[in-house]
């Protein structure tokens, strides 16, 4: 945020720079300020189009009607942030295969989003398709080598699928990258379990509740006595 305000000082007329500042607001909940933000961007740029898009978001209440708009948007201004963005509230909405393929189309328009894939394998798993969601997680993998939540997910899939020691590596990795993900101690405590390793699983157990995870509280009563 402080970047984004001075290079706003140092050049104020850049549009592109007021939109970024917004999305930040948006990260953090300041709805108003972000909106501010896209305000300025489309009063220097009545044509920005991501402007429009976020600022659209934030007017519309729910869900539903975030994707009505954003299909009248689609029809106008084919952007991947757009198809990204209904596939977000189609997510929400449990429409999995609608999501599925507006990531498509947003991958389409831009190949080298490691987001998109990432959450494009999100969503297939979602509807048990996890070969496919591994590949999209091999894709991300490889823009974006050193994020912890890539290897979090392909960890998921392994899982998923009773491969408790790869998991257990994919987790290990993530954690390696952030050691304060409270839900893949918890996940990685799951598969040492499911490996009969207690001693291990009850460490990341306890580790996930000290990272405030309640959800390990219960495995640790039931488990955990004697570890």
């Amino acid at each position: 945020l402080k970047n984004y305000n001075l290079a706003i000082r140092l050049s104020e007329n850049d549009d592109n720079l007021y939109v970024n500042r917004g999305l930040v607001y948006l990260d953090l909940g300041q709805l108003k300020k972000a909106g501010e933000d896209f305000n300025l961007a489309l009063k220097i740029n009545s044509g920005n189009s991501l402007a429009s898009l976020y600022l659209s978001n934030i007017l519309y209440p729910d869900n539903i009607s975030r994707i009505e708009n954003l299909n009248q948007f689609i029809e106008n201004r084919k952007v991947p942030e757009a198809y990204a963005n209904r596939a977000y509230y189609r997510y929400l909405e449990n429409d999995y295969p609608g999501a599925i393929a507006d990531y498509d189309s947003a991958i389409f328009l831009n190949n080298n989003d490691p987001e998109l894939y990432l959450n494009r394998g999100m969503t297939k798993e979602k509807i048990s398709e996890f070969n496919s969601a591994m590949k999209d997680y091999e894709v991300a993998n490889l823009l974006d080598p050193d994020n912890p939540k890539i290897y979090y997910q392909i960890g998921n899939v392994h899982f998923k699928l009773e491969r408790f020691k790869v998991s257990i590596n994919y987790y290990t990795k993530s954690i390696s990258l952030d050691p304060e993900q409270s839900n893949v101690y918890y996940n990685r405590g799951l598969a040492y379990h499911n490996k009969n390793d207690h001693n291990k699983a009850c460490q990341d157990m306890k580790k996930a509740q000290s990272l405030g995870l309640e959800a390990s509280i219960q495995f640790i009563n039931k488990h955990c006595e004697n570890h």
